[in-house]
């Protein structure tokens, strides 16, 4: 059992004060309990007078997360089902419906299933009425037949977003099927035995399917869209659980590719008329993601639990947090389904990003005071499903990059590809790009699976390129400027997303004659790792891996230690879960070198900076969610870096969000105000 652990809320990057205030105006709203866990430790918890922790709350439908979601997900990661089986291989009557027959499992916990549903405010069929009887009378069929035998159909399998509670029942009938001949005899044995023990939480803690199970077929069928009863404590507990991906105490619960369709949406085209506009979440495996953005005040990669009277689990990954709120419901009346939302954005999702210090391990540059960033509606937009946009400065005065997993500018690629060329023209509030085509340069392939620039630098005339998905990485280079390519050694060891120093126009204003390469200190491009490594190189043996040397750490003068064996490597840059891919310049204005890492594929970046390739480093800009979605791969042209240092212009990439799809080389102006000139 991991005991609860608790730390103040500044130490883990909130602000108390705030959050006071926040939880005060949840508690104005009806709660009767809230928690709020960062970094697997509790910063806040709240009850309300009649309340505490130790007292079970009722669940409503954040049972469909926390009794289905999860039991399926168990069953699932045991090999006993598959989200794809078709519900018709546990329910025999659905093996003759012509459309029944076609529902899957994945479909029956999206609501997508198309099903009729049965909610308690609309019951007036008496199907729908017998639905909700927790103990049917002799004369009555108990929900689970309903929902088998009753609830009509509305729509074909998998066509669009229909909430079904009659679809969640007969999932919870599927479960239980499934479990016959496992060492589980029922689904609250399964939870008891594969979740609750293994996170500590007491028998006493919690309760499902209105206590006790209905007899059907002879199987013991417990409830899954409601009848839940859990502590706010126990409720975190698999918010934590989910936080991490199915890992708990160095074991695996649940195997992670499992929990992916749990956390992330894999319906969103599959919704009401509307969609996003009014305010509902995406469907996902039990719950439901922020994939599309409709809590545009918080990151993406949001999953909640939520059901009547507002009991709520908001699960933020990027942000490593938890949040449960209990209670009634946070508006004077009975809600409508977007009201019911709109009081979650309003009262959970919109305050988060002002809790919030972002906080990062280094401390505030004292070259740079302050960084502010243009409107996002002035961001510019070109080659339009295409990403990555490493640049580097040619000494024609030139700027190259590379984009990935598209077809560049127009007029695009007669195909997709995964590593292309283009060189980019024009000033950046004005600029245009033009494909570069080269046979030995290209290559196919989508996402992980094909070879992608993380790094391009242009030294002594000659383009290099470090591609990631290439083994680690693997070095190519260019003598004619992008039209043919030679293709040289590959890292076995870290290294598997670096990056160059750019300086000037064809490495002008390097302090020596090494080129440095920076990498988070993994094999992976799709990673969050702890540390970033540095390697170096003479300018004329670049192609040599042999030649390569790796900083090792510091001596007591502060002097670098190099080394030419890899795995005596250390960190050269530290900050845990938090280093993904990266750029890396050399800001002359300041005299410093810029590390800019992505923290995730969420919208936490920072840009850090230091005197010297291997620190100290210092803190220019940091963010754990900068407001933009799921943006990522932030890189700063040294050609448009102005002559005073003050602006810069950051190329970014993302996807869809709210009514702007960042999947392209977007362009945002940066003004920096520095140290010396406010001295001045």
């Amino acid at each position: 059992m991991k005991p609860w652990e608790y730390e103040q809320p500044e130490e883990l990057g909130i602000d108390a004060s705030m959050l006071d205030r926040y939880v005060n105006r949840l508690a104005e709203c009806r709660s009767r309990a809230v928690l709020v866990i960062r970094h697997d430790k509790i910063i806040k918890e709240w009850y309300a007078q009649d309340f505490g922790a130790e007292r079970r709350h009722y669940s409503a439908s954040l049972a469909k997360t926390l009794v289905g979601g999860m039991a399926l997900a168990v069953s699932v990661s045991e090999g006993y089902m598959a989200y794809n089986d078709l519900a018709c291989q546990y329910i025999e009557r659905w093996k003759d419906d012509p459309l029944k027959s076609q529902i899957t499992l994945r479909q029956l916990a999206t609501h997508t299933s198309g099903l009729a549903d049965s909610s308690m405010r609309d019951a007036v069929g008496d199907w729908q009425r017998m639905f909700w009887q927790k103990d049917p009378s002799p004369d009555a069929l108990d929900p689970i037949t309903c929902a088998l035998d009753l609830a009509p159909m509305l729509e074909v399998p998998g066509k669009r977003y229909i909430y079904s509670n009659p679809g969640i029942a007969a999932l919870s009938y599927c479960i239980s099927a499934a479990l016959q001949g496992s060492p589980y005899s029922d689904t609250r044995e399964l939870l008891q035995e594969r979740i609750m023990k293994p996170l500590g939480i007491d028998d006493s803690e919690w309760s499902i399917g209105y206590g006790k199970p209905f007899t059907i077929d002879g199987l013991n069928v417990y409830a899954a869209w409601g009848g839940g009863e859990y502590t706010a404590r126990a409720v975190g507990r698999i918010g934590q659980l989910l936080l991490h991906k199915g890992q708990w105490n160095g074991k695996s619960l649940i195997k992670p590719q499992v929990l992916k369709p749990v956390l992330a949406c894999t319906f969103h085209s599959i919704t009401q008329p509307g969609f996003p506009e009014a305010f509902l979440p995406t469907p996902s495996v039990g719950g439901f993601s922020n994939h599309c953005a409709v809590f545009p005040s918080i990151p993406d990669c949001a999953f909640f639990g939520a059901g009547a009277g507002h009991q709520v689990l908001l699960v933020i990954p990027s942000l490593d947090l938890v949040i449960v709120r209990l209670g009634d419901f946070m508006l004077s009346g009975p809600p409508t389904d977007d009201d019911f939302w709109l009081a979650i954005k309003e009262e959970l999702c919109d305050p988060i990003q002002g809790l919030l210090l972002h906080q990062s391990p280094y401390p505030a540059s004292d070259a740079v005071r302050n960084v502010r960033f243009e409107p996002a509606e002035r961001i510019r937009i070109r080659g339009e499903d295409s990403d990555n946009w490493p640049c580097t400065w040619a000494e024609d005065g030139e700027m190259y990059t590379s984009y990935g997993d598209g077809y560049g500018f127009l007029p695009h690629t007669e195909k997709k590809l995964s590593l292309g060329f283009a060189t980019i023209h024009g000033e950046p509030k004005e600029f245009e790009g033009v494909n570069l085509r080269t046979e030995t340069g290209e290559r196919e392939g989508d996402g992980a699976s094909g070879p992608k620039a993380s790094g391009l630098v242009m030294v002594d005339a000659v383009l290099y390129m470090l591609a990631r998905n290439a083994g680690n990485s693997q070095l190519a280079w260019s003598e004619d400027k992008g039209i043919t390519w030679e293709w040289g050694f590959t890292f076995t060891t870290s290294f598997g997303c670096p990056t160059f120093v750019n300086y000037g126009p064809n490495y002008a204003g390097a302090p020596d004659d090494y080129v440095y390469v920076y990498s988070p200190d993994g094999s992976s491009a799709y990673e969050e790792y702890d540390h970033i490594v540095l390697a170096r190189v003479d300018r004329r043996r670049i192609r040599e891996l042999t030649a390569y040397e790796y900083f090792q750490g510091l001596t007591k003068d502060g002097a670098p230690i190099w080394t030419p064996d890899v795995e005596a490597r250390g960190p050269v840059f530290t900050f845990p879960n938090h280093c993904h891919r990266l750029e890396a310049i050399y800001h002359e204005a300041t005299k410093r070198y810029w590390l800019v890492s992505a923290c995730n594929h969420e919208g936490g970046w920072g840009i850090f900076d230091s005197p010297t390739p291997y620190g100290p480093w210092s803190t220019v800009y940091f963010t754990d969610y900068w407001g933009l979605g799921k943006t990522h791969a932030y890189r700063f042209p040294t050609k448009w870096i102005r002559e005073n240092g003050k602006q810069l212009y950051l190329v970014f990439s993302g996807r869809r969000f709210k009514t702007i799809d960042y999947d392209a080389m977007c362009v945002r102006e940066m003004t920096l105000e520095l140290a010396k000139e406010a001295e001045s």
